[in-house]
């Protein structure tokens, strides 16, 4: 039920994907978000980011970075690192990941995508049809709302964890299957969600009242997705 959420591979960092290899199976394009997948969120663009693109466009990559964010934050990172780019994404619609393959001149089959957060990057790419990648945040400290949403990361995680020691990690996204949340679903999902993390916000204004709600938050969390049928 999870495994429209699930990456086709997950690393430690953006900076230790095999990209070498991955251009030998056939890859071009890569579609890369940025606040805490390759700087700090919030943060200019830093030698190790200009390094890595480098390195992509000498092996031959076309690049693309796609960010829920302003133009004003997104474009001066992508001039520096000498990439095209897309703002206001809208992430999780797959509209701007397919803008982003028509920027680069490549497809569906010869594309992949790198983010840290599963419920608009990973998710996003996979309604796209392209492989997903998900990397660990590089900052732990994060909005509030980011934190939140880690939560339900940590159930699917679980989960694709588990999927993963049976199966092992696959790129087969053609093949997941996405009926579940397909079409109406997919907004009813993203409704609940959004009424989730309201209610936690909620719960941590209320932490100097009840802080019993706070320590406990990660049980509400899998409470309300239990209500909604999730489950």
């Amino acid at each position: 039920m999870f495994k429209c959420f699930y990456p086709g591979r997950y690393y430690d960092s953006a900076y230790d994907i095999e990209y070498g290899e991955f251009y030998e199976k056939g890859y071009r394009g890569i579609i890369f978000d940025v606040d805490n997948t390759l700087v700090e969120h919030g943060a200019p663009v830093t030698k190790r980011a200009k390094d890595l693109f480098d390195r992509l466009h000498e092996i031959g990559y076309e690049t693309c970075i796609i960010s829920n964010n302003k133009e004003e934050r997104v474009k001066p990172l992508a001039d520096e690192v000498d990439s095209k780019y897309v703002s206001k994404a809208n992430k999780p619609s797959p509209v701007n990941y397919i803008k982003a393959m028509d920027i680069m001149n490549c497809g569906k089959d010869n594309v992949f995508f790198v983010g840290d957060q599963i419920f608009t990057d990973v998710w996003g790419a996979n309604r796209a049809g392209i492989l997903s990648m998900l990397v660990k945040p590089i900052d732990k400290h994060e909005e509030i709302q980011i934190v939140l949403k880690r939560y339900l990361e940590k159930i699917v995680l679980f989960f694709y964890k588990r999927y993963c020691k049976k199966h092992g990690q696959t790129d087969d996204y053609k093949n997941k299957k996405y009926t579940f949340f397909s079409h109406s679903n997919n907004r009813f999902f993203m409704f609940n969600i959004r009424i989730c993390l309201k209610i936690s916000v909620a719960i941590c204004k209320y932490y100097c009242k009840c802080e019993f709600f706070v320590k406990n938050i990660e049980f509400f969390f899998i409470f309300y997705l239990k209500i909604v049928a999730i489950f």
